[in-house]
């Protein structure tokens, strides 16, 4: 496959292992296999040996349905790579609703903006395996190679992947049941640079009996809690919210049980690791909110892009609404969707008394020679999101008035309302849950409240 993308670095350390898993759900099955493949990506330099930024490692288990794979179930484990919601899902043509079907990738991180890399197709069906055969999917055109090889003694069928710049993939396919053996990847990533990775099969084992019915268990109980999460198929922050970690909370112990000396274990030791994580956090957050909210906001020394002080009059006896993050326009990164709502918002409560403010957050504002660099990306995303509310920068020393949620271990967006009486009202840090229709329903509703409340103390 060639994959361009738009940045990605140059070279990376060797990160933990990633592990797949393939398995169909038909209980009626008498025994599935087991197949375990290593892989490497490497970054290629013009006159210098490949190096290896990234080791993985591929398991999958195949339910034998008449010696063909069907659903397959996955889950990728990188430390650093995707969160483990995300680490795990279905695909194949009986995955289930549209919705729930996924392909398996690896995450690689690139100056703080992550890229996911799809990896084959795991299977070929029995329909593309004919010499000759030829078909396209997503400008790549796969064709079924006339050269008989096999691969540890075994038949095995040469699929190459190519596009317009020539050879991008080399697949070899165990002939008989169609799964993936060996894989030759050549990629193009951020401006041109070449990469490759490389997968094969290392070994292989069977699951039957207590073990594979431990298994199916599983995966049902694991299917149920990613549809409660409901956080998408390629979300890549790790933060849940008190909903998705009380949905966790409560099917964990079934989940552990049932998974207990399976290949599913060791996701069971991520989730927990991951989780007692996500609730320190959310405790931390939580205690942090309860000492701001209702007590006088710090005194604002609030500098426009151009360093100029913004003018206390503009905001003096309002409603304001901070929203602190890191405005740049490359890499973008969430929640630039949720900034287009809260300039919604700006334009329907402006005029109501309120004033919304962006802040962005970087050390880089300290040095007068980055902080023209930094002030250029905070103008092109205003540009492209077509901001009407005013942007102040700040190089952390506001953010620490209000404390800095990232000392807790919790990530921006901030935001905060503080009532036209002087004091804050709302503190949340972290995505709202929005949809098209309500947009930031609970900031709105906080807004909303101090509006009456500015109108009825007004009235006194």
């Amino acid at each position: 496959m060639i994959v361009t993308l738009r940045r990605l670095p140059c070279l990376l350390a060797v990160l933990m292992p990633v592990y797949v898993l393939g398995i169909a759900l038909d209980s009626s099955a008498a025994e599935m296999t087991e197949l375990r493949y290593k892989g490497k990506l490497k970054h290629h330099e013009r006159g210098e040996e490949p190096a290896v930024v990234k080791e993985f490692g591929l398991l999958s288990i195949v339910d034998k349905q008449d010696d063909h794979p069907s659903t397959v179930f996955w889950r990728v484990n990188d430390q650093v790579g995707w969160p483990w919601p995300e680490s795990f899902g279905w695909s194949g043509p009986n995955a289930g609703k549209a919705q729930e079907v996924r392909d398996p990738g690896l995450l690689y991180d690139y100056d703080g903006q992550p890229w996911p890399i799809p990896f084959p197709p795991l299977h070929l069906p029995e329909d593309h395996r004919a010499t000759g055969k030829s078909w396209t999917v997503d400008r790549l055109k796969y064709e079924v190679q006339s050269e008989a090889k096999t691969f540890r003694e075994q038949p095995a069928i040469t699929v190459l992947v190519t596009t317009n710049f020539g050879r991008a993939q080399e697949l070899l396919y165990d002939a008989q049941t169609g799964m993936l053996q060996r894989a030759q990847v050549k990629l193009f990533l951020g401006r041109g640079d070449e990469f490759s990775f490389n997968i094969e099969l290392a070994e292989s084992d069977t699951l039957s009996g207590n073990s594979r019915d431990k298994v199916v268990a599983g995966l049902e109980l694991l299917k149920k809690m990613q549809g409660q999460l409901d956080r998408g198929k390629r979300m890549t922050r790790p933060e849940l919210g008190t909903e998705q970690i009380a949905a966790v909370t409560s099917i964990l112990p079934k989940l552990d049980e049932v998974t207990e000396n399976t290949p599913l274990q060791s996701l069971m030791i991520d989730i927990h690791r991951d989780l007692k994580s996500q609730q320190e956090r959310h405790s931390s957050v939580e205690q942090l909110a309860a000492q701001l909210i209702g007590q006088k906001a710090p005194e604002l020394n609030l500098r426009l892009l151009n360093d100029e002080v913004l003018d206390p009059e503009t905001y003096k006896g309002k409603v304001l609404v901070l929203h602190f993050w890191k405005y740049q326009d490359d890499p973008l990164q969430e929640p630039y969707g949720q900034v287009g709502y809260l300039d919604y918002l700006n334009g329907k409560r402006g005029k109501l008394g309120v004033k919304f403010l962006g802040v962005a957050v970087n050390s880089e504002f300290t040095d007068p020679k980055a902080s023209r660099g930094m002030v250029l990306a905070v103008k092109k995303l205003v540009s492209f999101m077509n901001i009407g509310y005013d942007i102040v920068r700040d190089n952390g020393s506001l953010l620490k008035k209000f404390g800095d949620p990232r000392q807790n271990g919790a990530s921006l967006p901030l935001w905060v309302v503080i009532g036209a009486d002087g004091l804050i009202k709302h503190y949340k840090v972290g995505f709202y849950d929005v949809n098209p229709r309500e947009g930031l329903k609970e900031l709105d509703a906080v807004i909303i409240k101090e509006i009456k409340a500015k109108r009825a103390a007004s009235s006194e």
